[in-house]
């Protein structure tokens, strides 16, 4: 029993390896956001994941990217930071949510969890020295039952290496424009 224990440890942790791999070797900004949305969605085998990105002046929450399900609804939705539910809150705190109930969540936004028809969702901070990027949110526990602990630790790891990849990615596109060079 412990043997397999160690053994599903040991896996998990090479599938957050090889995912944080991929997201930090790539600095295409969009691509990147691709990768972590796709990545952290099959890492905790949700329904959807979506980066809430706060606006510079702090006002909104907008979500850059999605994989999954509910990836048409999410991808470039806005929202007011007092309208923005659990992203919003989690980007104000800094802290993140494991919920399996956000219809009784008095943080979550009831028109965007109809919208999403799930009852479960896990939203850490993306943050990068000190600075706040944003969230990473995932939506809905594919299978049966809801996110655990364990999600919650292994997409908060994930996200400490997808704020370096995003900030990685902006620093490399601001050095691309300030020398005049664009992709070919």
């Amino acid at each position: 029993m412990i043997q397999m224990i160690e053994r599903e440890a040991d896996l998990e942790l090479a599938a957050l390896q090889e995912v944080c791999m991929a997201i930090l070797s790539e600095l295409d900004t969009r691509e990147v956001f691709r990768l972590i949305t796709e990545k952290a969605r099959l890492l905790i085998n949700a329904e959807t994941v979506a980066i809430p990105v706060i606006s510079e002046d702090r006002s909104t929450i907008t979500y850059e990217e999605a994989s999954g399900k509910k990836r048409e609804l999410l991808k470039g939705m806005s929202l007011p930071m007092s309208e923005g539910g659990l992203c919003a809150w989690v980007v104000e705190h800094r802290r993140p949510i494991l919920t399996n109930s956000l219809w009784s969540d008095p943080r979550a936004n009831k028109e965007v969890v109809k919208k999403l028809n799930v009852n479960e969702a896990i939203v850490v901070p993306l943050v990068f020295k000190g600075e706040i990027i944003g969230g990473l949110a995932a939506f809905g526990k594919a299978g049966e039952g809801g996110f655990t602990d364990k999600d919650l630790k292994l997409l908060t790891i994930f996200a400490s290496h997808a704020a370096i990849a995003i900030r990685n990615s902006r620093l490399f596109k601001k050095w691309r424009s300030s020398r005049g060079l664009t992709r070919t």
